[in-house]
Protein backbone atom coordinates (compact mmCIF):
# COMPACT_ATOMS: atom_id res chain seq x y z
CA UNK A 1 0.00 0.00 0.00
CA UNK A 2 2.65 2.51 1.11
CA UNK A 3 5.93 2.35 -0.74
CA UNK A 4 9.03 1.34 1.19
CA UNK A 5 10.56 4.38 2.82
CA UNK A 6 13.26 6.07 0.83
CA UNK A 7 14.76 9.51 0.77
CA UNK A 8 13.94 10.88 -2.64
CA UNK A 9 16.28 13.55 -3.90
CA UNK A 10 19.07 13.45 -1.31
CA UNK A 11 21.78 12.90 -3.93
CA UNK A 12 21.16 16.04 -5.99
CA UNK A 13 23.99 18.54 -6.43
CA UNK A 14 23.83 21.45 -3.98
CA UNK A 15 24.09 24.35 -6.41
CA UNK A 16 21.88 27.10 -7.78
CA UNK A 17 21.39 24.98 -10.89
CA UNK A 18 20.43 21.79 -9.07
CA UNK A 19 19.20 19.28 -11.63
CA UNK A 20 16.11 17.20 -11.09
CA UNK A 21 16.56 13.65 -12.29
CA UNK A 22 14.51 13.37 -15.43
CA UNK A 23 11.53 11.06 -15.47
CA UNK A 24 10.10 9.68 -18.71
CA UNK A 25 6.94 11.41 -19.85
CA UNK A 26 3.99 9.32 -18.77
CA UNK A 27 1.24 8.25 -21.17
CA UNK A 28 -1.25 7.81 -18.34
CA UNK A 29 -4.48 9.78 -18.60
CA UNK A 30 -7.36 10.59 -16.31
CA UNK A 31 -7.96 12.73 -13.24
CA UNK A 32 -5.98 12.84 -9.99
CA UNK A 33 -6.45 14.87 -6.83
CA UNK A 34 -3.42 15.71 -4.71
CA UNK A 35 -3.81 17.22 -1.24
CA UNK A 36 -0.90 19.20 0.18
CA UNK A 37 -0.89 19.78 3.93
CA UNK A 38 1.39 21.94 6.04
CA UNK A 39 2.23 25.41 7.27
CA UNK A 40 3.21 28.51 5.29
CA UNK A 41 5.76 26.54 3.28
CA UNK A 42 2.71 24.92 1.64
CA UNK A 43 0.44 27.96 1.93
CA UNK A 44 2.83 30.08 -0.16
CA UNK A 45 2.61 27.56 -3.00
CA UNK A 46 -0.70 29.40 -3.59
CA UNK A 47 -4.20 28.16 -4.32
CA UNK A 48 -4.16 25.52 -7.08
CA UNK A 49 -0.35 25.32 -6.61
CA UNK A 50 0.51 26.69 -10.08
CA UNK A 51 4.22 25.82 -9.93
CA UNK A 52 3.41 22.22 -9.05
CA UNK A 53 0.64 22.00 -11.64
CA UNK A 54 3.07 23.14 -14.34
CA UNK A 55 5.73 20.68 -13.20
CA UNK A 56 3.26 17.79 -13.09
CA UNK A 57 2.02 18.56 -16.60
CA UNK A 58 5.54 18.15 -17.96
CA UNK A 59 5.66 14.60 -16.60
CA UNK A 60 1.97 13.67 -16.88
CA UNK A 61 0.63 15.75 -19.81
CA UNK A 62 -2.57 13.70 -20.16
CA UNK A 63 -3.67 13.81 -16.52
CA UNK A 64 -5.99 16.50 -15.19
CA UNK A 65 -4.71 17.43 -11.73
CA UNK A 66 -6.82 18.91 -8.96
CA UNK A 67 -4.42 20.32 -6.36
CA UNK A 68 -5.79 21.11 -2.90
CA UNK A 69 -3.61 23.45 -0.83
CA UNK A 70 -4.27 22.79 2.86
CA UNK A 71 -1.36 24.97 4.00
CA UNK A 72 -2.01 27.59 6.67
CA UNK A 73 0.68 29.98 7.82
CA UNK A 74 2.14 30.15 11.35
CA UNK A 75 0.86 26.70 12.32
CA UNK A 76 2.77 23.98 14.14
CA UNK A 77 2.26 20.26 13.73
CA UNK A 78 -0.05 20.44 16.77
CA UNK A 79 -2.28 22.89 14.91
CA UNK A 80 -2.11 20.66 11.86
CA UNK A 81 -3.16 17.60 13.82
CA UNK A 82 -6.08 19.51 15.34
CA UNK A 83 -7.42 20.54 11.93
CA UNK A 84 -7.40 17.12 10.28
CA UNK A 85 -11.14 17.01 10.94
CA UNK A 86 -11.84 20.66 10.16
CA UNK A 87 -13.26 22.05 6.94
CA UNK A 88 -11.00 24.66 5.38
CA UNK A 89 -12.27 28.18 4.77
CA UNK A 90 -9.02 30.10 4.34
CA UNK A 91 -8.24 32.83 1.84
CA UNK A 92 -9.99 31.66 -1.35
CA UNK A 93 -9.86 27.99 -0.37
CA UNK A 94 -12.98 26.18 0.71
CA UNK A 95 -12.31 22.47 1.13
CA UNK A 96 -13.79 19.63 3.13
CA UNK A 97 -11.59 18.15 5.83
CA UNK A 98 -8.45 16.60 4.41
CA UNK A 99 -9.65 13.23 5.73
CA UNK A 100 -12.76 13.66 3.54
CA UNK A 101 -10.99 15.19 0.55
CA UNK A 102 -11.03 11.96 -1.51
CA UNK A 103 -7.49 12.80 -2.58
CA UNK A 104 -5.56 10.19 -4.53
CA UNK A 105 -2.23 11.31 -3.05
CA UNK A 106 -1.33 13.14 0.17
CA UNK A 107 1.82 15.24 0.52
CA UNK A 108 2.53 16.22 4.11
CA UNK A 109 5.10 18.91 4.87
CA UNK A 110 7.19 18.80 8.03
CA UNK A 111 5.80 21.84 9.89
CA UNK A 112 9.45 22.35 10.90
CA UNK A 113 9.38 26.07 10.16
CA UNK A 114 7.02 26.47 13.13
CA UNK A 115 8.99 24.38 15.62
CA UNK A 116 7.63 23.32 18.98
CA UNK A 117 9.63 23.69 22.18
CA UNK A 118 9.30 19.98 22.85
CA UNK A 119 10.61 17.42 20.36
CA UNK A 120 8.61 14.64 22.06
CA UNK A 121 5.39 16.54 21.35
CA UNK A 122 6.44 16.97 17.72
CA UNK A 123 7.15 13.23 17.49
CA UNK A 124 3.81 12.21 18.94
CA UNK A 125 1.74 14.66 16.93
CA UNK A 126 3.49 14.05 13.61
CA UNK A 127 3.11 10.30 14.04
CA UNK A 128 -0.58 10.67 14.84
CA UNK A 129 -1.13 12.97 11.86
CA UNK A 130 0.67 10.68 9.43
CA UNK A 131 -0.97 7.51 10.77
CA UNK A 132 -4.46 8.97 10.31
CA UNK A 133 -3.67 9.71 6.66
CA UNK A 134 -2.05 6.31 6.10
CA UNK A 135 -5.26 4.72 7.38
CA UNK A 136 -7.13 6.17 4.39
CA UNK A 137 -5.33 3.66 2.17
CA UNK A 138 -3.93 6.17 -0.32
CA UNK A 139 -0.26 7.01 -1.02
CA UNK A 140 1.25 9.39 1.53
CA UNK A 141 4.50 11.29 0.95
CA UNK A 142 6.52 13.32 3.44
CA UNK A 143 7.91 16.60 2.12
CA UNK A 144 11.05 17.99 3.75
CA UNK A 145 11.19 21.51 2.39
CA UNK A 146 14.23 23.70 1.64
CA UNK A 147 16.98 24.32 4.18
CA UNK A 148 16.69 27.66 6.00
CA UNK A 149 19.20 30.44 5.85
CA UNK A 150 21.12 30.84 9.11
CA UNK A 151 22.61 34.29 9.89
CA UNK A 152 20.20 35.89 7.42
CA UNK A 153 17.14 33.89 8.44
CA UNK A 154 14.10 36.16 8.49
CA UNK A 155 15.92 39.20 7.18
CA UNK A 156 14.15 41.39 4.64
CA UNK A 157 11.47 44.10 4.35
CA UNK A 158 8.79 41.61 5.39
CA UNK A 159 10.92 39.49 7.71
CA UNK A 160 11.22 39.14 11.48
CA UNK A 161 14.68 40.73 11.33
CA UNK A 162 16.16 39.18 14.45
CA UNK A 163 19.81 39.62 15.35
CA UNK A 164 22.16 37.11 13.74
CA UNK A 165 22.54 34.93 16.85
CA UNK A 166 18.77 34.59 17.33
CA UNK A 167 18.26 33.95 13.62
CA UNK A 168 20.94 31.25 13.59
CA UNK A 169 19.52 29.57 16.70
CA UNK A 170 15.97 29.48 15.30
CA UNK A 171 17.10 28.21 11.90
CA UNK A 172 19.15 25.48 13.60
CA UNK A 173 15.99 24.44 15.45
CA UNK A 174 14.18 24.22 12.12
CA UNK A 175 16.99 21.98 10.84
CA UNK A 176 16.55 19.65 13.79
CA UNK A 177 12.82 19.29 13.18
CA UNK A 178 13.33 18.70 9.46
CA UNK A 179 15.69 15.86 10.38
CA UNK A 180 13.26 14.54 12.98
CA UNK A 181 10.39 14.62 10.52
CA UNK A 182 12.44 12.65 8.00
CA UNK A 183 13.27 10.10 10.70
CA UNK A 184 9.60 9.72 11.66
CA UNK A 185 8.55 9.24 8.03
CA UNK A 186 11.25 6.62 7.53
CA UNK A 187 10.06 4.70 10.57
CA UNK A 188 6.53 4.66 9.11
CA UNK A 189 7.76 3.55 5.67
CA UNK A 190 6.54 6.79 4.10
CA UNK A 191 8.48 7.92 1.00
CA UNK A 192 10.35 11.16 1.62
CA UNK A 193 10.57 13.95 -0.93
CA UNK A 194 13.80 15.53 0.26
CA UNK A 195 14.25 19.16 -0.72
CA UNK A 196 16.18 19.79 2.49
CA UNK A 197 19.52 18.03 2.07
CA UNK A 198 20.08 19.15 -1.55
CA UNK A 199 19.71 22.77 -0.39
CA UNK A 200 21.84 22.43 2.76
CA UNK A 201 25.42 23.58 2.27
CA UNK A 202 28.40 22.09 4.12
CA UNK A 203 28.63 25.19 6.32
CA UNK A 204 25.07 24.61 7.55
CA UNK A 205 23.57 27.43 5.50
CA UNK A 206 20.66 27.17 3.13
CA UNK A 207 21.05 28.40 -0.44
CA UNK A 208 19.96 32.02 -0.84
CA UNK A 209 18.61 31.66 -4.39
CA UNK A 210 15.86 29.38 -3.06
CA UNK A 211 14.74 31.84 -0.35
CA UNK A 212 12.42 34.81 -0.78
CA UNK A 213 14.38 38.05 -0.31
CA UNK A 214 11.29 39.81 1.01
CA UNK A 215 11.11 37.82 4.25
CA UNK A 216 14.21 35.62 4.30
CA UNK A 217 12.12 32.57 5.21
CA UNK A 218 9.76 31.25 2.56
CA UNK A 219 10.74 29.84 -0.83
CA UNK A 220 11.46 32.26 -3.65
CA UNK A 221 9.98 31.61 -7.09
CA UNK A 222 13.10 29.55 -7.81
CA UNK A 223 12.58 27.72 -4.52
CA UNK A 224 8.95 26.92 -5.29
CA UNK A 225 9.92 25.73 -8.77
CA UNK A 226 12.59 23.48 -7.27
CA UNK A 227 10.14 21.98 -4.77
CA UNK A 228 7.50 21.52 -7.48
CA UNK A 229 9.92 19.81 -9.85
CA UNK A 230 11.12 17.54 -7.06
CA UNK A 231 7.57 16.50 -6.20
CA UNK A 232 6.58 15.95 -9.84
CA UNK A 233 9.57 13.73 -10.54
CA UNK A 234 9.36 11.73 -7.33
CA UNK A 235 5.72 10.80 -6.79
CA UNK A 236 4.13 7.82 -8.50
CA UNK A 237 0.72 8.25 -10.10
Amino acid sequence: LIQNSQVLGASDVQTENTLIKERPISLLSGHKTIALFGDSMIDTMETDSPYLKKALKLVYPNIDFNLLNYGIGAQSVTNGLNRLNENINYKDRQYPTILNSNADIFIIESFAYNPLDNSEEYEANMRSLLNQLIALGKPVYFLATIAPLKANFGKGPGGVNWDSDAAWAHATKIDSYLEQGISIAKSLNIPIIDCYHPTLQTNGEGIAIYVNKHDGIHPSVTGHQFIADKIAHMISI
